[in-house]
């Protein structure tokens, strides 16, 4: 690592400027003015007279010094991309970014930002705390709950804070409604859950996937969610057990609002709450342990990838990665071109009488759904009252697409591309390029789209400005 700090005094008694090569945006700093490490490896300044809103400072190399960064290489004046994994909740969003560190941003009413600073108004983009002075570092895999959020840890560990008023946090403690920090999840014998590879948050339950596939969920269980084979709610984790009482055993996990679902060997099982067909298995009833779903008449296999919404799911099938959906349908968030509810699995369709959605790598769901497919292309279908889709309209109130629609750049209607991970909120949406960079678009009312207006409404694409390591 460079030292901006010996640089700028050396400097000062030079008569000509040296360069200096920065590592990391906190190392651009001059006269108190913060500025960011460029692409190119040198630093630059804000200055309203550049078009990209930045200019390269004294210490650039000659052939870039003082002049203004490259608008076209940073859209919104942002140049660079650090995130590698992205997570979205209700009305906020999070990026895990390349340094092991998490960055969230919009709603903060139960603290699922992490700032330390319970029910904060600041929406804007930040780091995620382990304390009041540092940073929450060594993160591997993260999960935005409704209002609550999750982290796997190097090592093995989880941790768990926002909202706790169903015991959702899993911290053992079941008198604490709320957590502005991250807490250690608690597993059996009081000790904290080890071993934890991946984390599923959902509304007020939680799950996460061990080392050996096991899988441990805690918070509400009303309605079976935990799997445990009871319906006792639970601050501490608990294994999830097939219908024999043994380890359930799983590659993937995903919880939604009141159930959970799992791939094992390309099958999908689910638990929980049933009553809108979210379990897939061709009934209403819920379950306290996992039973397979089915599409049609046969139970779901080949499944590759898995996201469960509201009360709805979707999943990808197959080396053909075709998209299908199951559940709640009431404003076409499973995209068959109806309302209608459906207790297995369905393929999402391109059109009416069309071919389904295939080449699908990465699908999310909510009263949205968005797939990405092996383009780089998005596309989105479901409710449409706030933009959500990014198909360049905001239909307003009781607006949907009943069909997939592609996710457009700004006005010229062109495909975004270069997508690999996308995730929606209630009424927002966020995508991951290829380049580490973040996109948001759809309802920014808490600014869950990393922008300061609150009354912004964006029908595409909007980059986010990470603070990148």
């Amino acid at each position: 690592m460079r030292n901006a700090l010996f640089v700028a005094v050396v400097c000062g008694a030079c008569t000509a400027p040296l360069e200096f090569q920065c590592d990391t945006t906190q190392q651009c700093a001059s006269s108190g003015q913060r500025g960011r490490c460029e692409s190119t490896g040198y630093c630059s300044f804000a200055d309203e007279g550049c078009e990209s809103g930045f200019r390269y400072g004294e210490w650039a190399t000659a052939s870039l010094r003082t002049r203004c960064t490259d608008a076209a290489a940073c859209p919104n004046g942002i140049c660079r991309g650090c995130a590698v994994q992205l997570e979205v909740g209700q009305r906020y969003s999070c990026a895990r970014l390349n340094d092991g560190t998490v960055e969230c941003w919009g709603a903060n009413g139960s603290s699922p930002l992490g700032r330390g600073n319970p029910s904060s108004g600041d929406a804007s983009v930040g780091r995620v705390l382990a304390s009041a002075t540092r940073p929450l570092t060594g993160v591997v895999d993260l999960s935005a709950g409704s209002y609550h959020a999750c982290a796997a840890l190097e090592g093995g560990g989880a941790l768990c804070w926002g909202a706790n008023g169903n015991l959702q946090l899993g911290d053992g403690d079941g008198g604490t409604p709320a957590r502005a920090l991250p807490a250690p999840v608690i597993g059996t014998g009081g000790k904290p859950l080890e071993g934890v590879v991946d984390v599923a948050a959902g509304f007020d339950h939680t799950c996460a996937r061990r080392a050996n596939g096991e899988l441990s969920c805690w918070g509400n269980n009303s309605n079976g969610a935990l799997g445990d084979r009871t319906h006792v709610s639970r601050a501490v984790a608990a294994g999830v057990l097939t219908g024999a009482g043994a380890p359930f055993v799983a590659s993937q996990v995903s919880c939604s609002l009141t159930s959970s679902c799992a791939i094992t060997d390309g099958g999908i099982w689910c638990w929980g709450g049933g009553g809108y067909g979210q379990l897939a298995t061709g009934n209403l009833a819920e379950q306290d342990h996992p039973v397979q779903a089915r599409k049609g008449g046969d139970p779901l296999q080949g499944a590759t990838r898995l996201t469960m919404g509201n009360y709805s799911g979707c999943a990808t099938l197959g080396a053909e990665g075709v998209a299908v959906c199951w559940g709640e349908n009431g404003l076409g968030q499973l995209g068959d071109g109806t309302t209608q509810m459906r207790s297995t699995a369905s393929e999402v369709l391109t059109a009416a009488g069309g071919p389904p959605l295939d080449g699908v790598t990465d699908v999310a769901s909510f009263d949205h759904a968005c797939a990405v497919t092996r383009s780089g292309e998005a596309w989105c279908w479901g409710e449409n009252a706030s933009g959500e889709l990014g198909s360049g309209t905001v239909g307003g109130p009781g607006a949907r697409a009943p069909f997939p629609t592609r996710v457009v750049v700004g006005a010229s209607g062109e495909p975004f591309l270069g997508l690999v991970q996308i995730r929606t909120g209630s009424a927002h949406t966020c995508g991951l390029r290829d380049d580490g960079t973040v996109w948001c678009w759809g309802s920014n009312s808490d600014g869950q789209l990393g922008a300061a207006d609150r009354s912004l409404v964006s029908a595409t694409p909007r980059q986010v400005a990470l603070e990148c390591p």
